[in-house]
């Protein structure tokens, strides 16, 4: 038995075994059960196997062929004198590579052939080209395995508050929106000052967030990486959306109301025109923590406002961090995180707040990733519909415990003069800003 004859035997009893398995499901009326689909996967991938070794042994005997065509029509042999300049082709067919190929030794398996040994001026006789008549594709281009994705922007901001679970629609939840303190020192048998607190309802609905991608049967079979690629590149953009629906959402069309969008947070600190965004950053911090009596414990800022804060220096070109000759700093602000997104409305704000005490992602459940051939035609053109979604919702129990820092610098910080102690260059902390902002703007409209 010939070797593609036993290849083309093996590979029709695999996708047979395959298809019985398949046919008998359908005549059920159920699916695959994870044991027949374990066999079938395992039947297909040894039939993707056969019919690559199929393959490379048809090629073998289409290069046989054409060799013994060669021979076959070649004129009989003259003297060396009167011998003619031979093209490439023929003196590869002269040769012992000739001889290897038409003695039936390049067939199945793995082979090496001997070397054929070309004078260089029979070169001269024809020039090697791609045409197929010639030397053909010589140069296959080499693949690199895997996939290279298209970054996007991290998804963290939505990881910063606290997270919880729910079953409901939707989260209500108290906000106390006024209070009067009225304690104080009382006489002996006097009355005692009433305090007052006012509080308000606020319903935030769990929303969706989805998206989908057609991607054809072939293409899940044959790329073996393909579908847990696509999953996790889906569960990414989920993320993506959620991180900027609790960053910006505007509550329109079934979006979040995002924490930029909530009534009641604390006024903006405008940075002064050469305060550093460090300073103007602590600012914020302090009037947070003086308002709202919650300790922030992030901040939020685009890369280019972090970079300045990181190569900020003096007017001696001394810098405020650790510099350039030491390792990358974690993004951190006193003592704070800080989160590098690009969700805010102008990389010129950053964002402050008390993220786990003031606010919650409320999951209703996990990135869930479903396919089905059922949407549209996709049945009859062999398409399968991947999606990816998630139902959350964003409560924010403390609204004033969150505030923007605006005008921050993005590009080269202006810097700032101040004297250094000896000469040894080491440069003193800068001016707070102080009068630069003149106090704090109103709060923008929600």
């Amino acid at each position: 038995m010939s070797a593609k004859v036993r290849i083309q035997s093996e590979l029709n009893s695999a996708v047979e075994l395959a298809q019985s398995l398949m046919t008998k499901a359908e005549a059920e009326s159920r699916v695959l059960t994870p044991d027949e689909r374990e066999k079938v996967d395992a039947h297909l991938a040894k039939a993707r196997e056969l019919t690559a070794e199929l393959q490379r042994v048809k090629d073998i005997e289409a290069v046989q062929e054409h060799v013994r065509k060669i021979v076959a029509d070649a004129p009989a042999a003259e003297t060396a004198s009167q011998r003619p300049t031979l093209s490439f082709g023929e003196l590869v067919v002269a040769s012992a590579l000739g001889e290897f190929i038409k003695a039936g030794h390049a067939r199945g398996g793995a082979w090496t052939s001997p070397s054929a040994d070309i004078p260089t001026r029979a070169l001269f006789a024809a020039t090697l080209t791609e045409d197929p008549a010639s030397g053909g594709k010589l140069l296959v281009p080499q693949y690199a395995p895997g996939i290279l994705p298209v970054l996007y922007s991290p998804p963290t901001v939505a990881d910063l508050f606290a997270q919880g679970t729910t079953d409901a629609a939707s989260i209500v939840y108290m906000v106390e929106t006024a209070a009067t303190n009225a304690a104080g020192p009382v006489a002996e048998g006097a009355l005692k000052p009433e305090s007052a607190l006012t509080f308000d309802s606020v319903t935030d609905a769990v929303k969706k967030i989805a998206t989908w991608l057609p991607v054809s049967e072939e293409m899940l079979a044959d790329v073996s990486q393909i579908q847990a690629y696509i999953n996790n590149r889906l569960r990414e953009f989920v993320r993506i959306a959620m991180d900027a629906q609790v960053v910006k959402g505007d509550g329109l069309a079934g979006a979040m109301v995002g924490i930029l969008n909530r009534p009641g947070l604390a006024p903006d600190v405008v940075k002064g025109t050469t305060e550093l965004n460090a300073i103007a950053i602590y600012r914020q911090i302090v009037e947070l923590l003086a308002t709202s009596y919650l300790m922030p414990d992030a901040v939020v800022m685009s890369p280019r406002a972090w970079a300045v804060c990181v190569t900020a220096q003096n007017t001696q070109g001394v810098f405020y961090g650790p510099g350039m000759f030491s390792g990358l700093p974690s993004p951190s602000l006193w003592g704070l995180p800080v989160v590098l997104s690009t969700q805010l409305e102008a990389e010129t704000d950053a964002l402050v707040g008390a993220f786990k005490q003031g606010g919650q992602l409320w999951k209703r459940d996990q990135i869930t990733v479903q396919a089905s051939n059922s949407h549209a035609d996709y049945f009859v053109r062999n398409l399968v519909a991947i999606r990816a979604e998630q139902r959350a919702a964003l409560a924010v129990y403390r609204p004033g415990a969150f505030g923007l820092v605006t005008g921050l610098d993005v590009s080269a910080p202006p810097a700032v003069a101040r004297a250094s102690s000896g000469g040894g260059g080491t440069a003193a902390p800068p001016d707070g800003g102080g009068a630069s902002t003149g106090g704090r703007t109103a709060s923008r409209p929600r």
